[in-house]
């Protein structure tokens, strides 16, 4: 029974009664029934000042507790006039006052938050405890295609997977089938008394390269150096005594064997250079072609390389194809080297097929040979991996170095019994793009 309705029935029920039975008890004692009367009506009136005494704090706490429902942490309450209820009424105001302080703080905090996810030059990700993202930044998006309400190991793509594969508070590097290098660190945060995942993801393609080339830059130079004089000296050496050979070793067919060394140390002098050409890569000299009809121009090359294995050559374009602006040497260099490397992993009898897009540019070189191997696609762009017993591993690195010169976004990727090449270069600045 609450506090009000016991003093209502206090009043309306217990002094009446109480009044009617003193009467009943004392019908010939008219002055003491009197002064009783007189106490019953003072016991009424200190009833009704006792209720609203009581009752006004009360009325007070209820009003609070009704604007804390309501979250209004903008409002106050009035003071009433009655020590005990201002009390009240000051330490809720002051309760009040800084709750909406903490909470327009906390409003202030999760926007600049929300805006510093939504600028930061990384990728961030965050996950409730049930593995859905929660929070997903347009940088992360450039790497990986999900949105909040998915589940991070539902999603499609090997950085998805890669990524719900961490532990807690580890961190990886991951190379992707595109070429890039990223930095992952996985972390765990409570919100609310419950586990939530965050992952960061940095891309370092550019630092990873630019160490990369540094690194294998030094050991070219040295190599090259040392080979180069030493190969310099032997071919010379080997050149004067094909010339000095007396007549009887000539016909022995010694000179057949100096002119074989001496090959082999200028082959071995070219191999070298191979290697040098990726260092001493020049900046491109970028014009403005046509896309379809600067690869159109390759094909007889292009089925020259083919023909040789005994697999079939088919070029998809459109002369009114898309403008880019690049360098057509380096551009030359990119399709001699993928369309090699499609040919050499079919080996004989197959297929090679390049597509160029009539309105992006964009271009695909589609081969159904055995494919890459799981976790090999993301080493392929690696220098000096290779898994070919003559490869060299320069290949596909040089492709590397020289798209990235233009700006150029790549993809390799094996589905569907199909290993494509994707590559797709920025709008021409100067055509009609």
């Amino acid at each position: 029974m609450s506090t009000r309705l016991f003093l209502i029935i206090y009043l309306i029920v217990a002094l009446p009664i109480y009044g009617i039975g003193m009467y009943l008890s004392h019908p010939s004692r008219m002055p003491l029934f009197y002064c009783c009367e007189i106490l019953f009506v003072l016991n009424i009136v200190f009833g009704i000042v006792f209720f609203r005494r009581v009752m006004c704090p009360l009325d007070v706490l209820q009003g609070g507790m009704a604007l804390l429902k309501t979250r209004e942490w903008n409002v106050s309450l009035s003071r009433v006039g009655q020590p005990e209820a201002d009390a009240v009424v000051d330490v809720f105001n002051n309760m009040i006052s800084r709750l909406h302080s903490l909470n327009v703080t906390n409003a202030e905090q999760r926007h600049f938050l929300a805006l510093l996810v939504e600028a930061c030059p990384v990728g961030i990700i965050v996950c409730g405890f049930d593995g859905v993202i929660k929070t997903i930044n347009p940088y992360a998006l450039q790497f990986i295609t999900a949105s909040c309400g998915d589940q991070l190991s539902g999603t499609e793509g090997e950085l998805a997977r890669r990524l719900s594969a961490m532990e807690p508070s580890t961190s990886c590097l991951l190379r992707l089938a595109d070429g890039h290098i990223l930095s992952c660190t996985c972390r765990r945060f409570m919100e609310n008394g419950v586990s939530n995942t965050f992952y960061i993801i940095e891309n370092i393609t550019e630092a990873v390269g630019l160490a990369e080339k540094e690194a294998y830059g030094k050991l070219i130079r040295v190599i090259s150096h040392e080979v180069n004089n030493s190969v310099a000296g032997l071919t010379t050496a080997m050149e004067m005594i094909g010339e000095l050979l007396p007549e009887d070793m000539k016909r022995a067919g010694v000179d057949s064997l100096v002119a074989s060394c001496s090959d082999r140390a200028k082959s071995l002098s070219s191999f070298i250079a191979r290697f040098a050409q990726v260092v001493k890569l020049p900046e491109p000299s970028c014009i403005e072609l046509n896309l379809g009809a600067f690869i159109e121009s390759m094909r007889p090359f292009l089925e020259s390389m083919c023909s040789s294995r005994n697999i079939n050559f088919r070029l998809e374009t459109a002369d009114s194809g898309p403008l880019i602006s690049a360098d057509p040497v380096m551009l030359e260099q990119v399709m001699i080297n993928v369309v090699k490397n499609a040919c050499e992993s079919i080996g004989r009898d197959g297929n090679v097929s390049i597509y160029v897009s009539e309105t992006a540019p964009e271009l695909t070189v589609t081969d159904d040979g055995p494919g890459i191997p799981p976790g090999k696609a993301e080493m392929m762009f690696v220098p000096f991996y290779t898994d070919k017993p003559e490869g060299q591993g320069i290949g596909l690195t040089l492709v590397r170095e020289i798209l990235r010169r233009h700006n150029a976004g790549f993809d390799l990727s094996t589905s569907g019994g199909l290993t494509r090449f994707s590559i797709t270069f920025p709008h021409s600045h100067t055509g009609g793009m």
